[in-house]
């Protein structure tokens, strides 16, 4: 469970500037809402109306805790909040929090912005949020004016970032409130739909205060938060619907890329569907029995988790066996490839039978292949166990499929990439290692990661391929253990290389197979930002760096992963709540028209990307789309039938 911890400081008594009359009210009311409200585990609280001497808001004590929160081991679903209230000071650029004991050497006796980001930034935690209601104005000695040094650093350390107000501006206290008007909004926001995300907050925030302010002053509260998947970051989960982050998301992102989707023949399709979605209660399809782990196998059936290296054990084994009943294979193979063919013709007489005569026939070599493993292999049934099957009710059909081992230069492929990475060479050494994961010799791409010098192990590159180790024995294996330690090595080389798309789609995939929607969707948004695929509003607002404009047509294959990727989840979303997934099918239809080719089941068996639940989950929505054009067909023939047809048989 995530960890959520607070620190809330509220000074009004200064020795050298004028006495506030709200602060410690402000703070105050701020730690009983994180408290009782929005369920954090502990907040230390500071303030000067406090009889405790430990929580007296001097720049010791302040100093001393910062340091504390600085040496904690937070995860990245942690959560940490810091709100301050009192006034601020700004001296050489950088903005200070004065505190009760402040005099007129301010670095000596406030503590800066930048040290306050700095330890929280240590802390660990994936979800740092910083309150600042603060008067910044300190006049026009700053040619940036105030407040700006604090935004970059806050940007550079990925951390959400609120001020009270904007440069040269003032932060008003509401004595018939009892607040400033910033905290006062803020705590009227928090906890309702208008305060779920950064954006709905932020936006939330300005109108209020204005509201709230119209009679003293301009006061304009921001925010930073960069990278700008932040601005969707939710606030306090227990107040938060899928729906409406769903909603704010696409406003951004999709809604203008989806207006670009033809579909003459299903006109509805701009209308957007968007179902309240539970994410602890979304429902897989098809029907299935319900289960208690990821892949719908009921626990009767489960197996011992495994670990990677004895699934690559028992993988050699089974090819072993494999070779030795090569030859009664073959026979096996032209036997079944004569009775496919006499099938084919049958096939075209009656095409609704296909699908059950080519399970019979895959279970003919399923039952021959068996026979001959029981009859050439008489190996211990502890020794000759087969993986598990990838999902009760799913069939071969969306099973991985790799190419055929072919030979570069003669040099095995795990040499190579040996040689390569002990030269340094990582872009080689990747490729290598790839090849060796595209045609299956999974053993040997272990044995070339495990070879990687100790200086390259905590590169990006090799952090993905240790992650794409784990998803390509998952794929064999079914082994849900190995989604979240491909999930684990991926989320260390996109951390380290954050503009890597195909790091991103990666997660993208893995969080859906594991159901993490929320994840997922964020993921393949991402995905679509970084290969170019934004609206012309948000490229002016963050334009696609110079170094990166030669890969947008490189990076398209990736979103039109991550466009099918949405359409999965929209999909889900519709299917949930038994609405019509006419988004889903806009998806479908972009990508199908983009590069239909590569997005039939066939050709995505070969994209490693995929697991059997997504192709499976797709499989099903082209089936729908094709059911749904035909539909959609069958209705305009009947219509021009009948404007066609003489009027003396009407």
């Amino acid at each position: 469970m995530a960890n959520k911890f607070a620190m809330t400081i509220g000074v009004q008594e200064y020795q050298f500037v004028l006495p506030l009359k709200c602060a410690a009210n402000d703070a105050e009311k701020m730690r009983n809402f994180l408290l009782k409200k929005a369920g954090f585990d502990e907040v230390w609280h500071y303030s000067d109306d406090s009889s405790n001497s430990d929580e007296y808001p001097g720049r010791s004590n302040i100093e001393i805790k910062l340091e504390q929160i600085g040496n904690l081991s937070m995860g990245s679903d942690d959560r940490f909040w810091f709100f301050f209230s009192g006034h601020g000071s700004i001296y050489d650029g950088i903005d200070y929090l004065m505190l009760s004991d402040t005099h007129k050497d301010i670095q000596k006796s406030a503590i800066s912005v930048n040290y306050v980001i700095q330890q929280l930034k240590k802390c660990g935690a994936g979800n740092v949020v910083l309150f600042l209601d603060m008067c910044r104005d300190q006049g026009i000695k700053s040619i940036k004016g105030p407040g700006e040094q604090t935004k970059q650093k806050a940007r550079q350390m990925g951390m959400i970032s609120f001020f009270s107000c904007s440069s040269n501006e003032y932060s008003w206290e509401l004595q018939e409130l009892q607040h400033g008007a910033f905290t006062y909004a803020l705590l009227k926001l928090l906890g309702t739909e208008k305060g779920e995300t950064v954006k709905k907050l932020n936006k939330s925030l300005k109108k209020t205060v204005k509201q709230l302010t119209q009679d003293k002053g301009r006061q304009t509260p921001c925010v930073v938060a960069d990278p700008i998947e932040m601005y969707h970051s939710i606030l306090i989960p227990k107040y938060a619907t899928i729906n409406n982050y769903q909603n704010e998301i696409e406003e951004d992102f999709l809604t203008p890329i989806d207006e670009k989707i033809a579909s003459p023949k299903l006109p509805k399709d701009s209308i957007c569907v968007e179902p309240n979605i539970d994410l602890e209660n979304l429902k897989e399809f098809p029907s299935e029995p319900q289960t208690d782990n990821l892949n719908g196998q009921t626990t009767d059936n489960q197996e011992e988790v495994m670990t990677l290296q004895e699934l690559l054990q028992k993988r050699e084994i089974i090819e072993h066996i494999g070779n030795q009943s090569n030859e009664k294979q073959e026979e096996i193979v032209t036997q079944t490839q004569s009775v496919l063919s006499t099938l084919n013709i049958q096939e075209k007489s009656n095409k609704f039978s296909w699908t059950k005569i080519l399970v019979s026939a895959a279970s003919l070599v399923m039952l021959a292949f068996g026979t001959n493993l029981i009859t050439l292999n008489p190996l211990s049934e502890a020794k000759n166990k087969l993986p598990k099957a990838p999902y009760p009710g799913m069939n071969d059909d969306y099973k991985r499929i790799r190419l055929v081992d072919e030979r570069v230069n003669n040099i095995q492929e795990e040499n190579l990439a040996i040689i390569q990475f002990n030269q340094n060479d990582i872009p080689a050494g990747k490729w290598a290692v790839e090849r060796l994961l595209e045609t299956g010799k999974l053993e040997k791409a272990r044995e070339a990661i495990a070879a990687v010098p100790e200086q390259l192990k905590d590169y990006p590159e090799i952090n993905f391929l240790k992650g794409r180790l784990a998803w390509e024995i998952f794929q064999d294996s079914n082994q849900n253990n190995l989604i979240d330690e491909a999930i684990s090595y991926w989320e260390k080389a996109a951390a380290k290389s954050q503009k890597n798309i195909q790091y991103h789609n990666a997660l993208g995939f893995a969080y859906y197979t594991k159901g993490d929607i929320e994840k997922a969707y964020s993921s393949w948004l991402k995905v679509l930002h970084l290969s170019g695929e934004i609206t012309p509003e948000m490229e002016k607002a963050r334009p696609v760096p110079d170094s990166d404009q030669g890969n947008l047509s490189i990076n398209k294959r990736e979103a039109l992963n991550a466009y099918a990727g949405l359409g999965l989840i929209k999909f889900k979303s519709a299917q949930n709540l038994q609405k019509t997934p006419r988004q889903a099918l806009s998806y479908v239809n972009k990508v199908m028209g983009e590069s239909g080719k590569d997005f039939h089941i066939q050709q995505l068996q070969k994209n490693w990307l995929w697991s059997p639940r997504a192709r499976q989950d797709w499989d099903f929505i082209l089936n729908l789309n094709i059911q749904k054009q035909a539909f959609e067909q069958n209705k305009y023939s009947e219509k021009v039938a009948v404007i066609s047809c003489p009027v003396e048989y009407l």
